[in-house]
């Protein structure tokens, strides 16, 4: 029940797309059973919780498929109690946006000339930005601990930042960014 609770809070508060979803669910199964297992140095976890390796598989894997927030949740799902808690926990996700966003939608736009509501909208994009360069930073601490005796942060730096060039200034493909990002850090890497 504590996990269904902790997914119906996401789907309110994940207005934010993908990332934000993430980085509440991020902060739900993996970074509390961190702290518990820390804490009492314990092996042993309780049932809603997932290791952060999991959990950096079932983000990399949903990003690939279609649909990464659904495939990201039935993954998590599955995971803590196979299919039939993954069904629940998909509809747990979705049924809160498919009654908020037609809300919001229509109060949106019977109000958004009002300069307040335009006040509103931008602190609310404001926090999904905080919210995303958290998440983000998480990713980066994570990535930045690979085993390779010859690493070089520099490298991982330029990779990065290459890409985002690409990416804005020429519009690069991401799929193609991704793939010449794996190619380069193979061969600077091994």
């Amino acid at each position: 029940m504590k996990t269904l609770w902790i997914f119906f809070q996401i789907a309110l508060a994940s207005f934010g797309g993908i990332y934000s979803t993430w980085a509440l669910m991020e902060k739900s199964f993996v970074t509390p059973c961190e702290q518990k297992v820390s804490e009492k140095h314990k092996l042993s976890k309780p049932k809603q919780c997932i290791g952060r390796q999991v959990f950096d598989q079932i983000f990399s894997i949903s990003r690939i498929m279609p649909g990464p927030r659904a495939t990201g949740v039935s993954l998590l799902g599955f995971n803590i109690g196979g299919i039939p808690y993954m069904l629940l926990l998909i509809l747990t996700l979705i049924l809160p946006g498919l009654i908020i966003i037609p809300l919001l939608t229509t109060l949106y736009n019977k109000w958004e000339h009002i300069q307040m509501i335009q006040y509103m909208r931008d602190g609310a994009v404001m926090a999904i930005i905080a919210i995303l360069l958290s998440f983000l930073m998480s990713l980066l601490r994570r990535g930045f601990n690979i085993q390779h005796e010859n690493y070089q942060i520099e490298l991982f730096f330029i990779i990065a930042l290459s890409s985002f060039y690409l990416n804005r200034k020429f519009r690069v493909n991401p799929a193609i960014l991704v793939l010449l990002g794996g190619i380069t850090g193979f061969f600077l890497l091994t």
